[in-house]
């Protein structure tokens, strides 16, 4: 009996194995439509775009390889992104709705969190050579706090075409009205209440590193965010929503404690 549940329990694990991962392929591999496969090579199996990659000064900067930029990983059920972290850059809040994510640092050190469907905060100082998974579907962020080095890191991907929703781009990109019905902030969250569609302005809250955030009057909206003295913040910029010109300036916040871990 102990026997037949074991086989029962490896059997639906293989199939939820099968069901996370892209549809099975029937042929050796995908062959774009179009394209003849007698005249494929190793050029169609070789990706050259990750070549001198580097993020420009003062960013966070990534260059993703999926079956959209390589179609030999169509339906392989694989796929990286190249990570450069600028000092005192981050990769703010987002997904991957169809499949897990596995970083790697390859150079510097690189502070990650991502939280769970209870609102629970998962937070880590990796170091060189470390690795830190981000499930599929839970949101989660990668900070470089340091103030002169660059963090390289390398993401794997459980699928040739993952997919990326960035939370600040959704929220702040959804309107006055998704805005205002964001709650107020606590531990672990990271969107602030809007109190009203004229008085949104970042006063007095302090980046980790000390410096102001930006309160510039000839930008169209900004936004207050409900930060205490347990929290450190850090900044990040996105589009405004309603003017495809202006940037505005936005953060997360963490919970304190994770200042002991520099």
């Amino acid at each position: 009996m102990a026997t037949m549940k074991l086989v029962l329990v490896l059997m639906m694990a293989s199939v939820v194995a099968v069901c996370a991962r892209d549809p099975e392929l029937t042929t050796d591999f995908a062959v774009p439509v179009g394209m003849n496969s007698s005249l494929i090579t190793g050029d169609f199996f070789t990706f050259t775009g990750l070549r001198n990659f580097s993020a420009a000064p003062n960013t966070f900067g990534s260059k993703k390889v999926t079956q959209v930029e390589f179609p030999a990983l169509t339906g392989l059920g694989v796929g990286v992104t190249l990570l450069e972290y600028k000092p005192n850059t981050l990769n703010p809040p987002h997904t991957h709705p169809r499949g897990s994510e596995l970083i790697f640092v390859m150079a510097g050190h690189l502070d990650v969190g991502l939280i769970d469907s209870a609102n629970k905060l998962y937070a880590a100082h990796l170091h060189e050579g470390d690795l830190f998974v981000f499930p599929q579907g839970l949101v989660h962020f990668q900070i470089n706090m340091s103030k002169e080095k660059s963090v390289l890191a390398i993401s794997a991907f459980g699928s040739s075409n993952a997919g990326t929703i960035s939370m600040p781009r959704n929220i702040f990109g959804s309107g006055d009205d998704a805005i205002s019905s964001v709650g107020t902030i606590g531990d672990g969250m990271m969107f602030p209440t809007s109190p009203s569609s004229n008085s949104r302005r970042i006063t007095g809250i302090g980046d980790s590193t000390g410096s102001q955030f930006r309160n510039d009057p000839s930008l169209p909206e900004t936004y207050h965010f409900q930060g205490t003295t347990n929290y450190l913040v850090s900044y990040f910029r996105i589009q405004h929503a309603l003017t495809s010109s202006s940037l505005f300036d936005s953060c997360i916040l963490r919970p304190s404690f994770l200042a002991s871990l520099y």
